[in-house]
């Protein structure tokens, strides 16, 4: 499977990274989770709702809506902090790619990662001639990823039975279920909720 990749370019500075990037992410995700799926007899199911929060951010001039759930917001946060300390100045990318678990062939192998979407976002400091504040860059980019979300040729996983659910959805949060997916940034890679720990990557 050829994964569908996005690339976008966001001018801030680096005490706007991690609202900037929390901001991106969230975006994404908000479009990218479901509730929770609750089966029912014969393989149907029900899915739950979904809350929504507005941030009003501090460093930035601007408000942003995310799914409202903490669980997913500490995991976004933790890996978002570890890709800001990493940053010291210049660009640096940040990767959310999304998968679906493939399993071997064989009884004993491990499942394999197999990615259907990604979006990286660069993050550069403006030039001291740009006439494109920060607020405004995460604006348009913000934007653009919503246009693409909602582009109707874009691939996303067929729902699966029951058994196969944890191949597709991320089933370890209490109140929200999104699309597997996982933060990479300068050649390391930063599973979310450490999906991945028996597995070679």
């Amino acid at each position: 499977m050829n994964a569908t990749r996005y690339e976008f370019q966001v001018n801030v500075f680096p005490e706007q990274l991690e609202e900037s990037a929390l901001c991106l992410l969230h975006t994404i995700l908000f479009h990218r989770t479901t509730g929770k799926f609750k089966y029912q007899k014969k393989g149907e199911f029900l899915i739950g709702t979904l809350g929504y929060q507005d941030v009003h951010c501090q460093t930035i001039n601007l408000t942003y809506v995310k799914t409202e759930s903490a669980e997913l917001h500490t995991c976004l946060l933790e890996n978002v902090r570890q890709f800001v300390q990493q940053y010291n100045s210049g660009n640096k990318t940040l990767t959310l790619e999304f998968f679906q678990k493939k399993r071997g062939r064989w009884p004993f192998s491990s499942e394999e990662p197999v990615p259907w979407e990604v979006w990286a976002i660069t993050f550069v400091e403006p030039s001291q001639n740009s006439k494109e504040t920060p607020a405004e860059s995460v604006v348009t980019n913000m934007v653009s990823i919503a246009e693409k979300i909602n582009n109707s040729n874009s691939f996303l996983p067929k729902t699966p039975n029951q058994s196969d659910l944890g191949l597709v959805y991320e089933c370890n949060f209490c109140d929200v279920q999104p699309y597997l997916f996982r933060c990479q940034y300068q050649g390391q890679m930063s599973t979310l909720k450490k999906l991945f720990k028996d597995v070679s990557l």
